[in-house]
């Protein structure tokens, strides 16, 4: 769990089931919590999620959706921005800023093969003259596409070319923290990053 002046992060390791997520939320909160998915990943997801929101001190019941799809906080009780991959979920928040996101990946070699999708030309090149060592250069991937998906998800916009709509700035060193500056159109956004075990996270936040 990460504060700071303007944003909280929380990070949940799946490992219980849904059921044992559930049971937990509903002693913690004193009531049960209805999931809308049938599916026994997304039920986990579900509950995981509102789990690392639970840490924040956040009731699961200020949580919705908007019509187009991102969590929201009823009541203006501030903005929230949730992420999962295989073995995590993780939750952003912030009081004061709208424009945030948040994504994290487990490192794995599937970013090799879809690298072209989501890095400009140029970003792909630059990657593979400068981390060619393979561990690297999953890191460096992975780091892009969690910084992409974070401005995708602070944006809320739709049909967004990830190759071309975003420009981040060149990374030149790659550590197990940092941060790095981005554009969206005119509007600038900050990009806090860091690596733990064989996974990444990416939270972003509006200048």
């Amino acid at each position: 769990m990460i504060h700071r002046e303007d944003y909280a992060v929380a990070i949940w390791r799946l490992e219980e089931s849904s059921v044992e997520l559930s049971s937990s939320l509903a002693s913690q909160w004193g009531q049960a919590f209805h999931c809308p998915y049938p599916n026994e990943k997304r039920q986990q997801e579900f509950f995981a999620c509102r789990k690392a929101a639970s840490a924040l001190h956040i009731h699961p019941e200020q949580i919705d959706k908007h019509p187009q799809g991102w969590p929201i906080l009823k009541n203006e009780g501030g903005f929230i921005s949730f992420s999962h991959s295989k073995h995590f979920a993780a939750v952003l928040y912030s009081g004061t800023q709208a424009n945030i996101g948040i994504d994290i990946e487990h490192i794995s070699a599937r970013f090799i093969k879809i690298a072209s999708r989501y890095l400009s030309p140029q970003e792909w090149k630059d990657v593979q003259a400068r981390f060619s060592e393979k561990e690297e250069m999953l890191r460096i991937l992975c780091l892009y596409w969690t910084a992409k998906e974070a401005l995708f998800k602070a944006v809320h916009s739709q049909n967004i070319d990830f190759q071309q709509a975003f420009q981040i700035d060149p990374i030149e060193q790659l550590t197990d923290e940092g941060c790095l500056n981005a554009h969206f159109g005119p509007q600038e956004y900050n990009l806090h990053y860091r690596f733990e075990e064989d996974f990444c996270y990416c939270i972003c936040i509006a200048a």
